[in-house]
């Protein structure tokens, strides 16, 4: 007869390296991931991020505002975290 197995303890993994999404501590392959990730997005979804973040370029200069930036982003199909755009707004 088989012997009766008792459940394991259940033990977290380490977070790996590149999960790293301290704002003060972000190395430039986070970012390179985020923004790879945005553009796969993008490009599969035949959506022009850009175009999106004109309408939010109030004054036509080129800079928009945080929550500008993410509600484009948003509106444009784009998911990325929070974590995530404030990563890219702080650059």
């Amino acid at each position: 007869m088989p012997s009766m197995v008792t459940k394991q303890e259940l033990v977290e993994c380490p977070p790996f390296a590149r999960d790293n999404l301290d704002p003060e501590d972000v190395s430039e392959e986070v970012i390179v991931r985020i923004l790879t990730s945005a553009k796969r997005q993008a490009v599969i979804k035949s959506v022009s991020v850009m175009e999106f973040m004109k309408d939010y370029d109030r004054h036509r200069e080129g800079e928009i505002l945080e929550s500008d930036f993410k509600r484009a982003l948003d509106n444009s199909s784009v998911i990325i975290k929070e974590e995530e755009a404030t990563i890219l707004c702080n650059m």
